[in-house]
């Protein structure tokens, strides 16, 4: 996976939002070999990667014991995902 952060909006207003290019497999551990996801297009579901996204990062950043606005979790997470094909 190759992930960027973005901080500010197209307008230069403060907009936090991530984009990231995920691969549609994995490696199997135990044949060490790719296999390709279900449908070809996405490794999850967009609903089931957006709940474990989130809940992942908040864990995440109350372990480290960053300050963090409540108010970010208080809103509607926006998870899109575009097929991007070979």
């Amino acid at each position: 996976m190759t992930g960027v952060l973005h901080t500010n909006s197209r307008q230069l207003d403060f907009h936090p939002h991530i984009h990231y290019i995920v691969p549609t497999g994995a490696i199997e551990p135990e044949k060490r070999l790719w296999k390709r996801s279900k449908d070809h297009k996405y490794l999850f579901p967009q609903h089931a990667l957006s709940s474990v996204f989130r809940a992942r990062l908040v864990m995440l950043l109350r372990s480290h014991d960053l300050v963090v606005s409540e108010a970010a979790f208080s809103k509607d997470w926006i998870i899109d995902c575009e097929y991007a094909g070979l």
